[in-house]
């Protein structure tokens, strides 16, 4: 399905850390939110520096994933939502793109902010993020030379007629 073992071991540590997340929230998916709070639980990768460097803590979100998301019933293996593949998916780009051999935290949540419509950009939107601040950011701390000519790849529209789980 996907090429964990191009993962870098950070990378593997969120996806450990996410479904962590979505057990304790009682949720039987891992979505974009799970996937955004393991990157910051993963506390020494480029995503979780350039969030908390933002100021998302991580409580915080968490809060807001319990509140804004419903119980799920019990279906034994947890999947990842389509909005969770796209950002897996988004993260392998990324890493293609920049030619970088593993997929990183920072590949990740490139991917993530690469899908708006998510529920982790809408949650980073509501506390006053939008994904090009992130981007920008995220390529400042990757020192890229011209951050914001690279963001903006990541900043298309949010849609705001969107309203599924992601």
């Amino acid at each position: 399905m996907y090429p964990f073992e191009q993962f870098t071991e950070r990378a593997r540590a969120v996806l450990t850390l996410a479904q962590q997340e979505a057990e304790a929230a009682h949720h039987s998916y891992i979505g974009t939110e799970h996937l955004l709070l393991g990157l910051l639980r993963e506390e020494e990768g480029l995503a979780a520096r350039t969030l908390r460097e933002l100021g998302v803590v991580c409580a915080d979100l968490r809060a807001r994933v319990g509140s804004a998301g419903g119980e799920r019933e019990e279906t034994g293996q947890m999947m990842f939502t389509e909005h969770g593949r796209r950002m897996l998916e988004g993260g392998l780009r990324t890493a293609v793109r920049w030619n970088h051999g593993m997929i990183g935290t920072e590949h990740l949540l490139a991917g993530l902010l690469a899908d708006p419509s998510s529920r982790a950009v809408r949650l980073l939107a509501d506390a006053g993020l939008q994904p090009a601040a992130i981007a920008e950011r995220l390529f400042v701390t990757m020192g890229f030379t011209d951050p914001a000519a690279e963001a903006s790849r990541y900043a298309p529209a949010l849609d705001e007629t969107d309203e599924g789980r992601h």
